[in-house]
């Protein structure tokens, strides 16, 4: 019975300590390794397989358990997909579970067993790592650590590809065994796929030779870079099978080892003693690092299109994360803290994410690293500042015309491997990382780990956002799920790339299919619940993280702020204002886990009251400073605007307007169709008028009309007979911090931001006076304020100079901008009671007949009164 009662606890009630496989049936079994409380794994290698593999699971808690098939249609894995979970339990533990022998090639299987309480019981499912071999290509070999498939070299600017030259990378902490437990030592050798060819030391070198010390070049070996070891193996390769002496690798002589095979016998290795091969003081003067590239698109290397790390266009910085006990902690670009740095950090990591250029293919990336200082001297000799470059490492002798040209190289085909620096007197090398990456990729993740010297491109497809905020709020639907991610429906929706707008958008669970990017629709938010966006559904690959600026609850639940002014007035760390509906987020750091853990992936909550929202998420460059990627979401705000039948129209020739908003943000703000900004240009003291404008708004991507940040001005929708609504939806701009600093600024504006809620004195600077907009008697301006006057967010004001001022200004009334010497205005209008035949004046007065001169409002049109 107690059995029993543990088999039915809930997923976060188990901790396993450990889990072996017993393959083969045999004990004592080899260690899992273990992911979290609730799930293992182990990676089976059958490459040499003849028989058919069976095995079972050992659980050492709870007195021990025997998991094996729960029954017959569980004996036998018939499906290599990953895609179906088979069941196990202690119920059906002599039940031994049957893999068929591989029918031809490699097979590498990867085992995964973890709890799923929907049933009371354990599962566990396969996914395939490399289920086949290509015969042609060239593999690493270990015993000890499993078979890798190699990457072939490129020929240089975006050539074919060099099947006769091969590259592979191990970092030094990689190296640990199929039991999960670190090796001091590791044999291997190199084969062709179709087991034709091997590469292995000579008889009489008989075993373990140990290529990378036994025979070390110094620097000044011409065709050597700044690493610590380099060595050469000729006439290594055999086609006899017999032959099983293998090469030795010793962990700890370096942080990564490149290994470079020219099929036609030599094998090359690098051995990596820490950045990039150089020391470490060459490092501390970096003060950061970018990643140069061709970012949009460019299909080639030739001429013009070749590498320009000078240009900002051609480059991104990289920012700073350090890990400890497998945790990452970001460090701002500028070098300060975010929080907790740790003081001995096992890694240092560069990295930034890229975004698909718009309207272009991927064509074949061109990537090289270069520190910021050297860029920044940046000179007129190529020879010198390519020398400089951080890449990785090909072949150093050849050359595309059989030139002896032992600098040239080649260029890398491989998304991970390590990362060298040549030599000061290398010559005009311009070799560069170059992988291809198909169209159906949306982003690419480059990082950079300075401690190992090794880089990772990670390909990003199918964003979803994730997490018990999506929908339903219920945490136990699809957040917790380690390694189902097919499970993880009902809190994740798939957004789709907009290459128009580039951004990510949801477009509704059907349309995600069909790729439908003008059916963006809203997304079901709970207040107070988790989410984040990740690709894939999974933490394994890139996802998008909290940047530690996180911005004020406004949800409304007990204990939020709660109120937007607080929220407005919060900067973050990078100087920026961030609130619910503007929040920048930082590219995520995978982790060796699918899984979930808010230690690990820093979700953001939702913070906003429950409802519908619609959010995008970009990955924009910044338009302040082109070398730096910024991540961050939107939400589409919704604005209060002031309408009142039968009152507050204007015409200005063009359109009628009757519903208004004065209008600031700390954001650039997209304007409707359908809403104009107009702007205060100039004042009439004699007639107490002001003139309004048109703001020349932004002419921004896609035809988008955009308010730049902190511009205050006056929003009037245009009526059509019908339009009362008092809410509008508007977009942030794709660039919410463009501001005027960045184009032409307008003319003086007599309108003043206030864009958190205040306070608003009577009195301005230097003897001037404030005035807030209002409506009285059915004529719209701007008023007097009592003194103290409360004023809510997203607010505007007049404020007029001393010199337009007199005792008698209560109040300016507005008129548009027209070159008429006469009026400076088209017409005002203001509906009239039924039978009322009285004047107004411009300031809403009532008389009963002009006695003066003037400009006046008779049965709703203008009078001019000479």
């Amino acid at each position: 019975m107690l059995l029993a009662l543990v088999l039915l606890l809930p997923t976060e009630s188990r901790a396993w300590t450990s889990v072996k496989i017993l393959l083969n049936n045999t004990e004592p079994g080899v260690e899992m390794t273990k992911v979290d409380n609730n799930n293992f794994t182990y990676e089976l290698d059958l490459s040499s397989s003849t028989q058919d593999f069976t095995f079972r699971f050992y659980v050492s808690d709870d007195g021990g358990l025997y998991l094996g098939a729960k029954d017959d249609n569980n004996k036998t894995v018939t499906d290599l997909t990953g895609k179906t979970e088979y069941e196990c339990s202690t119920t059906g533990s002599n039940n031994i579970i049957t893999l068929k022998k591989p029918d031809s090639g490699y097979k590498k299987y990867k085992i995964s067993l973890w709890w799923a309480s929907s049933s009371g019981g354990q599962f566990f499912k396969y996914t395939i790592t490399d289920a086949d071999v290509d015969a042609n290509s060239y593999y690493f070999v270990s015993p000890e650590l499993g078979t890798f498939k190699m990457s072939p070299s490129r020929n240089r600017e975006g050539g074919s590809i060099q099947t006769e030259r091969w590259s592979f990378n191990i970092q030094d902490f990689l190296l640990t065994g199929k039991d999960g437990k670190a090796l001091t030592t590791i044999h291997y050798y190199f084969k062709k796929g179709d087991g034709s060819v091997y590469y292995r030391p000579h008889h009489e070198n008989n075993d373990n030779f140990e290529l990378g010390t036994r025979n070390n070049k110094s620097s000044s070996e011409p065709n050597c870079g700044k690493v610590s070891h380099y060595e050469d193996y000729n006439e290594s390769r055999t086609t006899d099978p017999n032959n099983t002496h293998q090469f030795l690798l010793t962990k700890g002589t370096g942080v990564s080892y490149t290994w470079m095979l020219n099929i036609s016998n030599p094998v090359k290795i690098l051995v990596n003693n820490s950045y990039f091969g150089k020391g470490k003081a060459w490092h501390d003067e970096a003060k950061g690092f970018y990643i140069a590239g061709n970012f949009n698109g460019e299909s080639g290397l030739i001429g013009d299109k070749k590498i320009h790390p000078e240009r900002p266009a051609n480059r991104r910085q990289l920012r700073k994360f350090l890990y400890e006990k497998g945790k990452a902690y970001p460090i701002a670009l500028d070098g300060t803290s975010m929080g907790y740095i740790p003081e001995d950090p096992d890694s240092i990591v560069y990295r930034t994410t890229i975004p698909k250029p718009k309207g272009e293919s991927w064509n074949n990336l061109f990537l090289a690293v270069f520190r910021v200082k050297d860029v920044n001297e940046w000179g007129d000799n190529d020879d010198t500042n390519w020398a400089k470059a951080i890449r990785p490492q090909e072949a150093w002798d050849y050359s595309t015309d059989g030139q002896a040209r032992p600098n040239e190289g080649l260029d890398a085909t491989a998304t991970q491997g390590g990362l060298y620096t040549r030599k000061d007197n290398a010559g005009n090398t311009m070799q560069a990382l170059n992988p291809a990456i198909s169209d159906d990729i949306e982003s690419y993740t480059f990082s950079m780990n300075v401690t190992t010297s090794t880089y990772r491109i990670t390909r990003n497809s199918h964003l979803f956002i994730m997490g018990p905020a999506i929908s339903d709020g219920d945490e136990t639907n699809g957040w917790t799920v380690n390694h189902n991610s097919e499970a993880n429906e009902i809190n994740a929706k798939r957004m789709l790339y907009d290459d128009a707008n580039q951004c990510y958008v949801y477009c509704g669970d059907a349309d995600a299919i069909g790729n439908n990017y003008a059916n963006e629709k809203p997304v079901h938010f709970t207040a107070g619940k988790k989410f984040i966006f990740a690709y894939n559904k999974r933490f394994d690959n890139t996802f998008f993280r909290e940047d530690n600026g996180i911005p004020f609850d406004l949800s409304g639940k007990p204990g939020a702020t709660n109120s937007e002014a607080i929220a407005y007035k919060a900067i973050d760390i990078n100087g920026r204002n961030e609130t619910q509906y503007v929040n920048f987020v930082l590219a995520g750091t995978p982790s060796n886990s699918a899984a979930y853990t808010s230690n690990s992936v820093f979700p953001y909550t939702f913070n906003l009251p429950t409802g519908d929202y619609y959010i995008r998420l970009y990955i924009n460059t910044s338009a302040n400073n082109p070398d730096i990627s910024r991540v961050f979401y939107l939400i589409r705000r919704a604005y209060n605007f002031s309408y009142r039948e039968g009152a507050n129209e204007m015409t200005d020739g063009s359109n009628t307007y009757n519903t208004w908003k004065t209008f600031s943000d700390y954001h650039a703000v997209v304007i409707p169709d359908g809403i104009d900004a107009f702007y205060v240009s100039s004042y009439n003291k004699k007639n107490k008028t002001i003139t309004l404008k048109q703001y020349p708004l932004y002419s921004g991507d896609n035809g988008a009309r955009v308010l730049p940040a902190g511009e205050a001005v006056i929003l009037a929708k245009q009526n059509n007979g019908t339009d009362g609504s008092q809410v509008t939806n508007m977009d942030y701009y794709a660039q919410p911090n463009f501001n005027t600093s960045q184009i032409p600024t307008s003319e003086t504006n007599y309108l003043k931001p206030l864009i958190t809620s205040g306070t608003l004195s009577k009195n301005g600077e230097n003897g001037s006076r404030n005035y807030v907009f209002g409506c009285k008697n059915k004529v719209v301006g701007f008023y007097f304020p009592t003194e103290g006057k409360q004023c809510p967010i997203n607010f505007a004001y007049l404020n007029m100079p001393a010199d337009a001022e007199t005792q008698s200004s209560k109040a300016w009334t507005m008129v548009f901008e027209d070159d008429s010497e006469t009026t400076s205005i088209d017409s005002v209008n203001v509906d009239a009671a039924d039978g009322d035949d009285s004047y107004y004046t411009l300031q809403g007065l009532k008389v009963s007949r002009p006695d003066t001169k003037g400009i006046f409002i008779h049965n709703g049109r203008k009078v001019i009164i000479k």
